[in-house]
């Protein structure tokens, strides 16, 4: 619970500074390529979390590391997580900031699963929906799930529409039950 609190406060305020300098896209994907080197490389992390190495030499390889790649700004952010000793949370800070992103430029995040690829044209029809029923621009995104058996399921933040053959068997199950 106090992770996401603190994620959220770093996020607002980074969301704050980028809209004030109207660095919104710039900074999202430096902190995204920042997120992306945290999580494919965990013994990056692993040591700017270590308790034995200094402040200066975590700030030292981060510079090294993102120097050049990302703005002063987002550099600044990082040393300040450093300083705070709250890089661990630097990943769920960029959801928080993605999210408010999403949020002020009336878009919204939806993912279909489905039993079988889906084409272009499929999920482009699904988004034309998606974004007529919210009123927002709708960025899909397709996993394939080949347990659904057929059909989709469908996720627009934290709602889940599952049309799916195994979600429809499992609704008939419990019916069947009561």
């Amino acid at each position: 619970m106090l992770g996401g609190v603190v994620a959220n406060r770093y996020a607002e305020a980074l969301f704050s500074l980028a809209k004030d300098t109207g660095a919104l896209n710039s900074m999202e994907q430096e902190l995204g390529l920042v997120a992306g080197a945290f999580q494919t490389t965990p013994e990056f992390m692993e040591f700017l979390a270590h308790p034995k190495i200094s402040i200066q030499d975590k700030k030292a390889s981060v510079e090294a590391a993102f120097a050049g790649l990302v703005s002063p700004q987002v550099l600044n952010f990082l040393r300040l997580l450093l300083d705070r000793q709250r890089e661990n949370y630097l990943l769920a800070i960029y959801e928080s900031f993605t999210a408010k992103i999403d949020e002020a430029e009336g878009r919204i995040k939806a993912v279909v699963e489905s039993a079988y690829p889906l084409t272009d044209k499929d999920l482009n029809k699904i988004a034309e929906n998606l974004q007529s029923a919210t009123g927002k621009t709708v960025l899909i995104s397709s996993i394939l799930n080949e347990s659904l058996i057929g059909g989709a399921r469908i996720q627009v933040g934290d709602k889940v529409v599952d049309a799916s053959v195994k979600g429809l068997l499992n609704q008939f199950r419990d019916t069947l039950k009561h």
